[in-house]
């Protein structure tokens, strides 16, 4: 059985879809009062795709992000931002195309999503979380090249994983988010004691292991 609290999100952001299309002007606002509880997930996945794919600049969003991790360690239910932030108009031809792919992607979480541990919701759970996504939102902000795609993926998965209020598919990207987390701050630290060298004999071992396989 699918999460109802998931189909509720995917239904009203099908509703969303109708009003944008049938001529109703559309801000950030109106996106956020749609998601309602859900809001810091869908803000989440939504954020995640320019701070992924726009490399240096989607730094921005990355602090976005950051903030976004506050407010969901210390328990905020619905999102919290600027009023000017929130009345900002957006273009409704980018709205359209971004809402179709969303639901898309909602549709198939809600297939694999049950409202299952709940302990992710408690605050080891949500400090965990943050963790993740603190790491990832702090990788996501920097100028550099090779630390926003993969981190703009996990901060998608998460986020969704949020709105759908699925604990073991959380748990799941959250420990993920931490490997991957470590695998960077070894990388880095390679590149600190050994400069680029270093990174590329680490990338040419990988290849040697990944070959052998």
């Amino acid at each position: 059985m699918k999460s109802n609290l998931a189909g509720l999100l995917s239904e009203r952001l099908h509703q969303l879809l109708n009003q944008v299309q049938e001529g109703s002007s559309f801000t950030v606002n109106s996106l956020l009062d749609q998601a309602d509880k859900e809001s810091v997930g869908l803000s989440l996945a939504i954020l995640a795709v320019p701070a992924g794919l726009l490399s240096i600049y989607g730094c921005p969003f990355g602090l976005v992000i950051l903030g976004i991790a506050f407010q969901w360690l210390r328990e905020h239910p619905v999102i919290h931002i600027p009023q000017w932030a929130a009345k900002k108009h957006l273009r409704k031809g980018l709205v359209l195309h971004g809402i179709r792919i969303g639901v898309k992607i909602l549709e198939f979480f809600e297939l694999l999503s049950r409202q299952r541990a709940r302990w992710m919701w408690s605050f080891l759970g949500r400090f965990g979380t943050f963790l993740a996504l603190f790491g990832m939102g702090s990788l996501a902000s920097l100028p550099l090249p090779l630390t926003h795609t993969i981190p703009g993926i996990f901060i998608g998965l998460i986020g969704l994983s949020i709105a759908v209020r699925d604990g073991w598919l959380l748990a799941f990207f959250t420990f993920s988010a931490w490997v991957v987390l470590v695998g960077y701050g070894y990388i880095g630290y390679l590149f600190i004691y050994y400069g680029i060298e270093g990174v590329q004999l680490f990338y040419e071992k990988c290849l040697i292991f990944l070959s052998l396989k």
